[in-house]
């Protein structure tokens, strides 16, 4: 059911018309600081959602930010989208989504040369460009670029401001800190080639020795072309069943992949987490319905779209021309969800 006004209103006890005038950004009438916090915190509790398309069409403004999305689109990354949508309805600007997750590179870059000077601000997801040829014409086509925030992470080829994530090395420490808690002594990692290839995890065999631990990576075969991480996972999982003595931990970089590994091994008669214990690494919706529900490295998502939102909002409303400055935004840490470890231990006593 669409949340009104007049449901805020009633949960913080002031009239719809001053909901109206706080959440629309009008300046006519002064509201106190705290009051607004409490409106914009109900509306986002409540899950409003203006109608920012129709209303700015009325005042022929243009206030429509376009979020590129030209990767695989992980379940995490909906969860982005959606408060990320949230949080520029609640500044008065409508998010439209485009998805070029399996275009080949030369229309991906047609489409952006396209509409790179019609939306009033950008937001990047992913750009999916990998080849040399195509990172120059990126360079390019963003050199004259509105004002960008990338949310996952810095976009070294381009000077979109960005949001950092400490996907990595930073969330290794907690990871094997809980494996080794666990008692666990033989660990594994499972990522993707291209993360591989990155070296997010680098310091991964370094920790693991640092905690007497024996770790390993499981890692799928190097694609030119976008592969769902839930074949990534499958992959993997075979060559995990291939070793001589199984992993007693594995920490995979996704729930997608963690997902598919945990299917491939019950098939095969391998528990989780009875025989082998896992950590995902995200926060997607259907692992809270496992039968053991899966243990989580996380990041606040709704707090990242929040700063991207309020920063890049900022941007535009100073009337800034360009793409950034390659600025980090703010720097947001990750952590256990300890609740599904505790329910994953509680299910398997």
């Amino acid at each position: 059911m669409r949340v009104r006004l007049k449901d805020i209103a009633e949960k913080c006890g002031v009239s719809p018309a001053c909901i109206g005038y706080i959440l629309s950004g009008n300046t006519r009438y002064k509201f106190r600081q705290e009051t607004i916090d409490r409106v914009r915190k109900t509306a986002r509790e409540l899950g409003y959602r203006p109608n920012q398309m129709a209303k700015n069409l009325r005042k022929q403004e243009n206030k429509i930010i376009l979020c590129v999305c030209g990767n695989v689109c992980q379940h995490s990354d909906v969860e982005h989208l959606k408060c990320l949508e949230l949080e520029l309805g609640l500044r008065g600007y409508n998010l439209m989504v485009q998805f070029l997750v399996d275009l080949p590179e030369e229309q991906k870059l047609a489409f952006l040369k396209n509409v790179i000077n019609w939306p009033a601000g950008i937001v990047i997801l992913a750009l999916g460009i990998h080849s040399e040829k195509g990172i120059k014409q990126v360079q390019e086509i963003f050199a004259n670029a509105p004002p960008t925030i990338s949310i996952m992470g810095q976009i070294p080829e381009i000077n979109a401001d960005y949001i950092r994530i400490k996907w990595g090395n930073e969330s290794l420490h907690q990871v094997l800190d809980d494996f080794r808690l666990h008692g666990f002594k033989t660990v594994g990692c499972c990522l993707s080639a291209e993360e591989y290839r990155r070296g997010i995890l680098d310091w991964f065999p370094d920790l693991c020795r640092e905690r007497e631990l024996t770790g390993k990576f499981y890692y799928s075969s190097p694609s030119d072309n976008p592969v769902s991480y839930f074949d990534f996972g499958v992959e993997i999982a075979k060559k995990i069943l291939e070793e001589e003595k199984l992993p007693e931990a594995l920490y995979c970089t996704s729930d997608e992949m963690a997902f598919s590994i945990i299917e491939v091994l019950r098939l095969r008669g391998v528990r989780v987490p009875e025989d082998i214990y896992m950590i995902g690494g995200g926060d997607s919706e259907f692992c809270r319905h496992l039968a053991s529900p899966l243990p989580v490295i996380v990041h606040d998502i709704p707090e990242v779209a929040a700063a991207a939102a309020a920063d890049l909002v900022r941007r535009i409303e100073l009337g800034e021309t360009i793409c950034g400055n390659s600025r980090c935004v703010c720097a947001i840490g990750r952590h256990i969800y300890r609740d599904r470890i505790l329910r994953c231990e509680k299910s398997n006593s």
